[in-house]
């Protein structure tokens, strides 16, 4: 009996305080225009850094200042890279037994990942994209950008291989609204509402 008048007084004062505690939101304005909001960052990665027929075309060309018969250890290289993500760190444990690896310590590894992945317009090969209501290609609008699961693409983005190269040109302040070559203010914005507003 004891134990059963605890547990409801136990009730009860829960919820008295979960019911006096409750969490108030306050729209500060419904004036504010969201054509003066930034549109999200989107960001599209492939599903492999690398693309595996490129990999096995590549030549000592390719790779410069190079012993050609260091491809082998290239490609064990590529190959770890190509599953390899932040916090993944164990999977370079394959390359210990590479003995060649330290005769590759001046490979510039962003230089050759660009060689060996798919291209913009292999990315996004199924039709095109949609900004603002009307069709546009995506190799148009999306950007290459160097992420925590490889090179990507980027919509919208500061921190594109071009955005951060433009905003350090315009201001060295991320975050702030700054103009390409061809005057479109950047980060984009809609002017409109729905799902055909945005990017798709």
């Amino acid at each position: 009996m004891c134990a059963f008048l605890f547990a409801t007084y136990a009730i009860v004062e829960s919820w008295k305080t979960y019911d006096e505690s409750s969490i108030d939101t306050v729209v500060e304005t419904t004036f504010f225009s969201y054509a003066n909001i930034a549109f999200p960052m989107v960001v599209i990665c492939d599903s492999s850094r690398v693309d595996w027929q490129r990999v096995t075309q590549l030549t000592a060309q390719d790779v410069p200042d190079i012993d050609p018969n260091l491809l082998p250890a290239v490609r064990k290289v590529l190959k770890t890279f190509s599953v390899i993500s932040y916090g993944d760190f164990d999977e370079f444990e394959e390359l210990k037994n590479v003995t060649e690896l330290s005769k590759l310590n001046h490979l510039n590894l962003t230089e050759l990942l660009l060689k060996v992945m798919r291209p913009c317009n292999e990315v996004f090969c199924c039709g095109g994209c949609w900004w603002k209501f009307k069709p546009v290609n995506c190799c148009d609008i999306f950007e290459l950008q160097r992420t925590e699961f490889g090179l990507c693409y980027s919509f919208n983005s500061d921190f594109s291989e071009y955005g951060r190269a433009r905003v350090g040109e315009n201001s060295g302040l991320i975050g702030t609204f700054w103009q390409t070559e061809s005057g479109e203010s950047r980060p984009r914005k809609t002017s409109n509402k729905g799902q055909w507003s945005g990017v798709r």
